[in-house]
């Protein structure tokens, strides 16, 4: 049983529609979801980071990614971005998105995906 539910797991994380996946942040938590992101993404993965340095550094860690100059960037091209930033830093990305573009330009609805349990596996 335990076995079929991963199947299901690993079909649907293997199924998702997005082309081109970024990264907020060059920490520990970043790298973790660049790790584990990177097989999901068509594209190399876009990491950002205030630290040019420091992002540079990230990307050394992931083979499928690649450093990018500026959020607005990964705003524009990926799909789906995961922000691993500190608490206090937080305001300062939601204001650089917003600047970027970013809640102008999102869809207005995502694509209906299908839940796990009706896929049928």
């Amino acid at each position: 049983m335990e076995r079929r539910n991963g199947a299901r797991y690993q079909k649907a994380v293997n199924t998702l529609p997005f082309s081109q996946i970024g990264i907020v942040g060059t920490g520990k938590v970043a790298r973790a979801f660049a790790l584990g992101l990177q097989n999901h993404s068509s594209a190399p993965l876009m990491v950002w980071g205030r630290t040019p340095a420091k992002c540079r550094e990230a990307v050394g860690h992931v083979a499928y990614a690649r450093a990018v100059s500026s959020l607005s960037d990964i705003v524009n091209a990926c799909d789906v971005v995961a922000i691993a930033v500190a608490d206090d830093v937080i305001p300062e990305i939601v204001r650089a998105i917003t600047e970027a573009g970013a809640l102008s330009q999102a869809p207005a609805r995502l694509p209906r995906q299908r839940r796990m349990r009706d896929s049928g596996a």
